[in-house]
């Protein structure tokens, strides 16, 4: 469940996180000199042979990516309000802990069907301001997300010089990499079941519909 930035029983962004967010390069390092040769799914199943895991930790990301680009198209953090606009009285309604209906969650057009007020002039956070997940980046934000999801859901991870091996990246880069996934979600790595499972049938249904397509042609 979210909490507003506004709520005293929220923790306090950290000084390091608002600065990621709020700095312009603080995404660029996901982004790679080239297109990667292996696709992402023969990735992600590279992923899985040599660093097995829960099916959650795989599942996570997507919520992972997409709070990540809502984050960047809205200026604030699903479920609060627009940064600016926290003088609310403490009794209005925030939608705390509510998901939006959203069409493909693992697609680059993330959606809110909520009404969308204007992230007033000079608020929001620059740095991840219009980010979108593209080929040059998303091996990238898959390795660091699956590192940062396997050491906060699973009992058993590995090491990064491991995922790092396994990711084609040094471990100084997954290292960066993964400490920036962490400040640009702001360390909110809970996701709640009744979410998690939404994303769930959402990729079931997508599958089944993949697979009824290709029986056609």
């Amino acid at each position: 469940m979210y909490l507003p930035l506004n709520d005293p029983n929220r923790p306090t962004t950290t000084t390091a996180a608002l600065a990621t967010l709020n700095a312009p390069s603080s995404t660029l390092c996901f982004h790679a000199r080239h297109i990667p040769s292996i696709s992402i799914e023969a990735y992600l199943l590279r992923i899985l042979k040599y660093c097995p895991t829960t099916n959650d930790v795989f599942l996570s990301l997507l919520v992972y990516f997409d709070r990540l680009s809502r984050v960047g198209a809205l200026g604030h953090f699903p479920g609060e309000p627009p940064l600016g606009s926290y003088e609310a009285s403490s009794g209005a309604s925030t939608e705390q802990g509510s998901m939006s209906p959203i069409s493909t969650p693992w697609s680059n057009n993330y959606s809110d069907s909520r009404p969308r007020a204007e992230t007033p002039q000079g608020h929001g956070f620059p740095g991840i301001s219009g980010f979108a997940i593209d080929s040059y980046n998303v091996h990238r934000l898959v390795i660091a997300g699956v590192t940062v999801a396997s050491k906060f859901l699973s009992d058993v991870f590995y090491t990064n010089a491991r995922y790092a091996k396994v990711g084609g990246l040094a471990v100084h880069e997954l290292n960066q990499l993964e400490l920036h996934f962490l400040l640009l979600t702001d360390f909110r790595l809970t996701i709640p079941l009744s979410e998690l499972q939404q994303y769930g049938d959402q990729l079931l249904a997508y599958a089944q519909e993949r697979t009824i397509s290709a029986n056609r042609t």
